[in-house]
């Protein structure tokens, strides 16, 4: 291995990762906002915001290193042309092709990288963090009904009293309405979160109560007492799960969301362009800054992902399929990277 491929890897590997971690900070630093607020809301639990911004690491990393790399090596490639030392490696006898080889190398172990974030972790990460809310959620609501108030399930509506007095058949109200119309009506002066019916389900019991029934098409009403009724309130909130947290293999069975199947192929593929597009776009013309070409390689990247994001949004609206969107975005940038690298037929300095 060649000291010129260590000594220019290595000023890539330093500009990507001081990059990298201001980039990261800056949005972990969004993220840590966005689920304070939820916290503060009681929609998160505090104690968990670090864990929940962990869940979405990967996911800001996979969007963030394409836009990063690129950067980086045309700050790299820049400060190299600009100080002489890639015109002195030319001399020596390096080539544009065998420049682009060297610099494949890193940027082949990211896209690998990326391709295993997006296709496994991001999907899992997601998955985990749905999970944990959804839990949380659940908690704070069987809390809630044992504090007391009004909640509903798509069956019942439950009132437990704030303030239960012992003896009194008011503390707890339940009603339920059949689609028959039938209005049944529950008062009890206690209840248990914790019951469970007799197939072994939990369920909630009211104990010590009246029983009110009325059926339609007649005027009379059933009522009586009883010392204990189950009913099935579902405590938990149903939550679906997202997209981005199914799994690649289900995606692909399944045939569902081919959107997010073309999002997350194209993701590595996008690392692996842009770095390379980066690469055929950085020389700088004589008395430009080292930095001349920065704006213009992130604004083509810029582009690619934008072609990207209309491609997805194509998809999920079936206005293009999901193979002609997997070949189109990409060939087309393929086809203009191949344009950029023909047109380095003069020695850059």
């Amino acid at each position: 291995m060649s000291t010129g491929f260590k000594y220019i890897n290595a000023r890539v590997l330093l500009i990507f990762l001081i990059a990298l971690s201001i980039t990261v900070a800056i949005l972990v630093g969004e993220r840590l906002v966005h689920f304070l607020e939820k916290a503060a809301n009681g929609s998160v639990p505090p104690k968990a915001i670090f864990l929940l911004v962990a869940f979405r690491f990967s996911e800001l990393l996979q969007l963030v290193i394409p836009f990063v790399l690129s950067i980086s090596i045309s700050i790299s490639l820049g400060t190299l042309q600009e100080s002489r030392e890639l015109l002195s490696l030319q001399v020596a006898g390096l080539s544009n092709l065998r420049l682009l080889a060297w610099l494949s190398a890193p940027v082949l172990l990211l896209t690998v990288f990326i391709g295993i974030m997006s296709i496994l972790a991001t999907p899992s990460a997601r998955q985990m963090e749905e999970r944990y809310i959804s839990e949380y959620s659940n908690s704070q609501n069987t809390i809630a009904i044992q504090q007391g108030g009004f909640r509903k399930d798509n069956e019942w509506t439950l009132y437990h009293s704030k303030e239960p007095r012992i003896d009194e058949q008011n503390n707890v109200f339940a009603q339920s309405i059949g689609d028959n119309g039938e209005h049944l009506v529950l008062w009890g002066s206690n209840l248990d979160i914790n019951a469970k019916d007799q197939s072994g389900q939990q369920a909630i019991a009211i104990r010590n109560g009246v029983q009110i029934q009325t059926i339609p098409g007649e005027s009379r009403l059933s009522q009586y007492e009883f010392d204990e009724i189950k009913i099935q309130f579902d405590q938990n909130v149903q939550t679906k799960s997202p997209v981005e947290g199914l799994p690649t293999r289900e995606l692909i069975e399944r045939g569902e969301h081919p959107e997010e199947l073309f999002w997350r192929i194209s993701l590595p593929i996008f690392t692996l362009l842009s770095a390379l597009l980066a690469v055929c776009r950085s020389r700088i013309l004589p008395k430009k800054s080292q930095y001349s070409q920065v704006v213009p390689v992130f604004l083509y990247v810029a582009a690619y992902y934008m072609i990207l994001v209309i491609a997805k949004w194509s998809i999920e609206n079936s206005s293009l399929s999901l193979a002609v969107g997997l070949i189109i975005p990409h060939l087309v940038c393929s086809a203009f990277i191949l344009k950029s690298y023909r047109s380095l037929n003069q020695p850059i300095g």
